[in-house]
């Protein structure tokens, strides 16, 4: 038996080890309860404050693409990087992210599968909570940016996956509309 693992558990997304507090497995997510418990600490450090950039969807999409695959459904895993691709590649602020989600969830219920992830990572919700709240914002940047180039292989596949489902999506939200055409 490896002692080192003794009273750990290990997240099956994002590979995490954290105390076992002997939490249940995320139903939402391919996650282990106590990283759960760990975004739901940084969700708390954000919401401390108003935040014109609206970081939380930054945050969000990088837990879900961090999460993808096992018991994570497939929406989550797609606009986790669909999401990442709109904020780090095309400039998108959290709020016009997640209008263009709003627009996608009403245009198709049916999601290809991302995932597993495709690494144990590097950076994970405990290292940006681990920071602090007053570095939470600059840390869900460096979070956000790790875990999208790990996914990158993966950018063609989501604009194309986004023309498909809502032509014209990136040009129509980025000019205030609801919603593309």
């Amino acid at each position: 038996m490896d002692n080192k693992n003794i009273g750990l558990s290990e997240c099956p997304g994002c590979g995490v080890n954290l105390p076992d507090l002997g939490l249940r497995k995320s139903e939402r997510f391919n996650a282990s309860g106590e990283c759960w418990e760990m975004f739901m600490k940084l969700s708390g450090y954000i919401a401390q404050g108003y935040d014109e950039e609206f970081i939380q969807q930054m945050s969000i999409d990088t837990y879900e693409a961090q999460h993808a695959g096992g018991t994570t459904k497939n929406i989550a895993g797609a606009f986790g990087l669909i999401g990442l691709y709109l904020s780090l590649e095309k400039g998108f602020s959290g709020k016009e992210v997640q209008r263009a989600h709003m627009d996608l969830a009403n245009r198709s219920k049916e999601w290809p599968r991302f995932g597993p992830s495709p690494s144990k990572w590097k950076m994970t919700v405990k290292n940006v909570v681990d920071a602090g709240p007053k570095k939470s914002k600059k840390m869900i940047h460096l979070w956000a940016k790790a875990t999208w180039k790990e996914w990158e292989f993966e950018k063609e596949r989501i604009i194309g996956l986004m023309n498909k489902v809502s032509p014209g999506l990136e040009k129509y939200i980025k000019n205030g509309k609801k919603g593309a055409t």
